[in-house]
């Protein structure tokens, strides 16, 4: 074997593309030559293997390889299942929505929705206006509804919206104030400590 050109465990996984634990197996197999030399003093040795033998074994993994691949995938027919097998699943009936009755209001009023469509802004905008007093506004009991809960609509005079011009951001900042100064006067005044008051007679009466 000295004509051998002999490589490393890791120089044949390296050029088998493997890793060395399947070197050592090809070792087992007699796949691939090697000799091992015991170390002097230890249990172990040095294992040197024969190029020679890599290289016929990559080229053998690479035929094999390119014969798997070169090689035609038979063609399986697919076949239809008799009538008697075949399992129909019908599309089961489309829900019939449940359409929501518009509600109406009196002649000469408009709900909250026509006025929104008229003025171009949300409902709730216009919801918002009556709330706080910008735009008068009714609570009405249609009896033509059936709908617990939904009976009762706002509704607004259509004269009411003849001139109206809606909020802008002063009014609500005046708004704002006009509360804040009733929250405050509905509030209870604030009480002086013990030490106050007697501070305050103490002054009044010129004493130190």
């Amino acid at each position: 074997m000295s004509n051998y050109e002999l490589i490393s465990t890791k120089e044949a996984a390296a050029r088998l593309g493997v890793s060395r634990q399947r070197v050592e197996q090809l070792i087992t197999n007699g796949s691939i030559e090697a000799i091992k030399i015991p170390i002097p003093g230890s249990k172990r040795h040095h294992v040197h293997i024969d190029a020679a033998s890599v290289e016929e074994r990559r080229k053998a993994a690479k035929a094999q390889r390119v014969g798997k691949s070169a090689a035609p995938k038979p063609i399986t027919k697919r076949t239809a299942k008799p009538a008697a097998d075949r399992v129909v699943v019908a599309d089961p009936p489309p829900k019939r929505k449940r359409r929501r009755r518009a509600r109406t209001a009196p002649a000469g009023y408009l709900t909250c929705v026509q006025v929104g469509k008229r003025l171009n802004v949300n409902p709730g905008t216009v919801r918002s206006w009556i709330d706080h007093g910008f735009l008068p506004g009714f609570k009405w009991t249609d009896e033509s509804h059936r709908q617990y809960g939904q009976a009762e609509i706002t509704i607004v005079k259509a004269s009411d919206l003849d001139g109206f011009t809606p909020p802008t951001r002063a009014d609500w900042a005046r708004l704002r104030r006009e509360q804040a100064l009733k929250r405050a006067a509905k509030a209870p005044a604030a009480q002086p400590s013990e030490s106050t008051r007697r501070g305050f007679w103490a002054r009044l009466l010129g004493r130190s």
